[in-house]
C-alpha cells in the first residue's frame, strides 16, 4: 500500500472507484493558462505561471503555480521554501 502514496493518481483510482472511472475515460475539463505576481514579505516580487484546471460543471478546480526552471522566480521561490523549513524547526 505505500506505493500508493508517492503516486496520488493511483492512490485515487485504488480508494474512489468514480476517480478510477473518469480518469479511464480521459475527458478533460476546461484550462486556463495566467501569470501572477505575487508580493512575498522576504524575498519581493514573484511572478508565475498561473494554470488552472476546471473539473467540468463543479466548483472543482485545480490550480498550479510554477516558474522556469533556473529563473530567478524559481530562486526566489525555492528560497521561500528553504527559508520556512528552517524557520519551522
Amino acid at each position: 500500500m505505500w506505493p500508493l502514496f508517492y503516486d496520488p493518481v493511483l492512490f485515487s483510482q485504488v480508494i474512489d472507484a468514480q476517480f478510477a472511472k473518469l480518469w479511464r475515460g480521459g475527458a478533460v475539463g476546461e484550462h486556463a493558462e495566467d501569470r501572477k505576481t505575487i508580493e512575498h514579505p522576504t524575498v519581493g516580487e514573484i511572478t508565475v505561471n498561473c494554470d488552472t484546471l476546471y473539473a467540468g460543471d463543479t466548483d472543482l478546480k485545480v490550480v498550479a503555480m510554477t516558474a522556469p526552471t533556473g529563473s530567478e522566480d524559481a530562486s526566489k521561490i525555492e528560497l521561500t521554501r528553504m527559508t520556512s523549513l528552517t524557520s519551522a524547526q
